[in-house]
């Protein structure tokens, strides 16, 4: 049987993403002031504007952070973190089809997930706090990208002084292929 899509599930849907946007801005606030984060991003353009933006959110926040870009998440890269003095991390445009080996790898961190991909399994482990669009039945290939989905959480975090950020989430759905406009015409 089909599932019916109504006005009324994609507000829900919409509804509980935001919900658990707000949820988890929250835990993060809970972070000590004197903690440093270490900010991990994609190589690519979302991954890269997402970073920029979870950046300028922390920065305003007066916020210590380092950051890390990486093309892929291997158990190569998560073991050469997993000796960095930062105990908090934040994983944007990447980590929900590798929760298994980050919650295994890196186990002594508390990590934060602020991603678009599809999921690879459903078992979060217990360091890690996933925010995902699909998680909601939100298409996160077409719908919101992993600027966006950062964008949205730092909004929360910054009572919604980031927002001339969202001019970088822009290019990040964009350089995500999110747009679909053809400007020729």
């Amino acid at each position: 049987m089909e599932k019916v899509v109504s006005s009324e599930n994609v507000a829900a849907d919409y509804d509980g993403f935001l919900t658990s946007l707000k949820r988890a801005a929250e835990e993060f606030e809970k972070i000590p002031k004197k903690e440093s984060i270490k900010v991990i991003g994609h190589l690519d353009a979302d991954g890269l504007c997402s970073s920029a933006i979870m950046i300028n959110a922390l920065m305003r926040l007066n916020r210590r952070y380092s950051l890390s870009i990486l093309p892929t998440i291997t158990e190569d890269s998560l073991s050469s973190l997993k000796d960095e003095n930062e105990k908090y991390f934040v994983f944007v445009d990447l980590g929900s089809g590798n929760l298994d080996v980050l919650g295994r790898v890196l186990d002594t961190k508390q990590i934060f997930i602020l991603d678009h991909h599809m999921l690879q399994s459903d078992n979060i482990p217990s360091n890690i706090i996933h925010i995902n669009p699909h998680n909601h039945h939100i298409d996160g290939s077409t719908e919101i990208s992993g600027a966006g989905v950062v964008f949205l959480f730092c909004n929360y975090l910054t009572s919604g002084k980031n927002f001339d950020m969202s001019r970088i989430a822009i290019v990040g759905a964009i350089g995500d292929v999110q747009e679909t406009t053809d400007l020729r015409n």
